[in-house]
């Protein structure tokens, strides 16, 4: 049975998140680089994942390192992969798993993107996620506001960004001319994947050219657009402008099916994307390494369905 890898972004760190790593010895050589990189304890990184906000400058890093860590101890030990794709920070953490970069590289990478994503954000940002309306309505109520479609999580569902005043705006616009749709409040403060970090995604990719950036052993799927990515050009390009453009993660979806994978592992401390693959269709398989006691049992679940 053939299957896809879905990295998952920020937003589900928790305590014990890292458990998992700390059981196996090769995986928590990436947890001891990755605090010796941030100048942190592991006691104190494990402080910080517990809490209800983890800064950016540690939240990319980190996320990198769980997904990292994991990938490198089970590749060896299952099929490989029809492709990778992550939502959000997650296509950060693919290209790391599929060796566009090394580990140190990706450490740097995630922080730098943090970085420039902070510096470029400007103030009275409001984030929203709207679902029940399609996406071309969905976008002329946004060119209506001056607000942004940020990620198109699947159908008629997506995160969209802007000025405060513009969000209330928004809100007001869908609550008198769209009564059946549902809006909910974000607790973000960065226009991810917007024209408001334009300046963030020129310097990322200067970031991306600066390193030894190889062609990825794995296809991943751009955020931007869906599309298969395999050469080191179309990588950086589409890596950086992501930053900047609507993250389309259903269309990443829907291109791994069409492409036959029938069974998904999401490698997060959380299962969005695995919440996600079953709304879609209960005939697929999807798992989430957040709701494994060790690595070794991912690699035995994925073998389970091997031909």
């Amino acid at each position: 049975m053939k299957y896809a890898i879905l990295f998952g972004g920020q937003g589900y760190h928790h305590e014990g998140m890292f458990d998992i790593i700390k059981n196996s010895p090769s995986a928590k050589l990436y947890l001891d680089q990755a605090s010796d990189f941030l100048k942190l304890t592991t006691a104190e990184i494990e402080k910080m994942v517990s809490g209800e906000i983890l800064e950016d400058k540690y939240a990319q890093p980190l996320l990198c390192t769980y997904a990292y860590a994991i990938w490198k101890t089970i590749e060896n030990s299952i099929p490989t992969p029809l492709v990778f794709t992550g939502f959000s920070l997650g296509e950060i953490a693919a290209y790391g798993c599929a060796d566009s970069m090394n580990f140190d590289s990706l450490l740097k990478i995630s922080s730098k993107r943090a970085q420039y994503m902070d510096e470029a954000t400007p103030d009275n940002i409001s984030v929203i996620a709207v679902m029940g309306i399609t996406e071309d309505i969905m976008q002329e109520l946004c060119n209506r506001t001056n607000t942004k479609i940020m990620i198109e999580s699947a159908e008629e569902h997506f995160s969209i960004a802007g000025f405060s005043k513009d969000i209330e705006n928004l809100k007001v616009i869908i609550d008198k001319e769209h009564h059946i749709a549902e809006i909910r409040d974000v607790a973000l403060k960065i226009p991810s994947h917007t024209p408001f970090l334009s300046k963030a995604s020129e310097l990322f990719k200067v970031e991306l050219e600066s390193v030894n950036f190889a062609t990825p052993k794995v296809p991943v799927l751009a955020g931007i657009n869906g599309r298969l990515i395999r050469n080191k050009n179309a990588a950086i390009r589409t890596l950086s402008a992501q930053i900047s453009q609507t993250v389309h993660w259903h269309k990443c979806y829907l291109n791994a099916v069409e492409r036959g994978a029938e069974f998904f592992l999401e490698i997060s401390p959380g299962a969005i994307l695995t919440k996600m693959v079953h709304r879609e269709s209960s005939r697929f398989k999807a798992n989430s390494t957040s709701s494994f006691n060790s690595i070794e049992g991912i690699a035995k679940w994925i073998n389970k369905y091997r031909i």
